[in-house]
């Protein structure tokens, strides 16, 4: 393939998104999130936040691993937890990228560049957990340092961004993908 995938920054995607939806005659975009799930024997019902009520025969959650959907239809999921953490981080850097990611494989896990328009890339980090606070606590300077020299300076000089996030690491796997009118 001439490209294995394109990374898109969400300050792009979600406006154009935004504009099909609201284009589209046959969706109803409801801007009030699930406050709570009701459900019976014909249908699943989600109360919204601003007191409005949607129902339905079958209601697809898309709400992430800590699933309140999942959790009112009594599904059991299993989670564990990973002995690593991701930094995540934005950089400007002196080199082209050419739009190409680059994956360095480490002890601790992955370091992924990952093009941003311009000589901006973002970086997932996977280290420790006690790494990851510490690198987060360095300086811009340090830091910037550190994440060149990771990356044996293949794009240059490297300046780190304001924003450093630090998410633990684990995996959640449901028992089932479907239960009283919820998938």
């Amino acid at each position: 393939e001439e490209q294995f995938g394109l990374n898109l920054p969400n300050n792009v995607l979600v406006p154009a998104l935004a504009r099909a939806v609201a284009a589209h005659a046959g969706i109803e975009w409801r801007k009030s999130m699930v406050e709570s799930w009701r459900l019976d024997a014909a249908h699943a019902h989600a109360v919204l936040a601003d007191g409005s009520e949607i129902s339905a025969s079958l209601a697809v959650a898309a709400d992430g691993r800590l699933s309140p959907a999942r959790e009112a239809a009594g599904i059991a999921a299993s989670v564990r937890s990973y002995p690593q953490a991701a930094l995540v981080l934005n950089f400007s850097h002196r080199s082209d990228h050419a739009f190409t990611s680059t994956e360095f494989h480490t002890e601790t896990g992955p370091f992924t560049q990952v093009p941003l328009p311009g000589n901006r890339s973002s970086l997932v980090w996977v280290v420790k957990p006690e790494t990851a606070t510490e690198l987060a606590a360095l300086d811009d300077a340090t830091l910037s340092q550190r994440v060149e020299e990771q990356m044996q300076s293949m794009l240059g000089r490297v300046t780190v961004e304001p924003g450093r996030q630090v998410y633990p690491l684990s995996a959640a796997s449901p028992g089932r993908f479907a239960q009283n009118r919820v998938a």
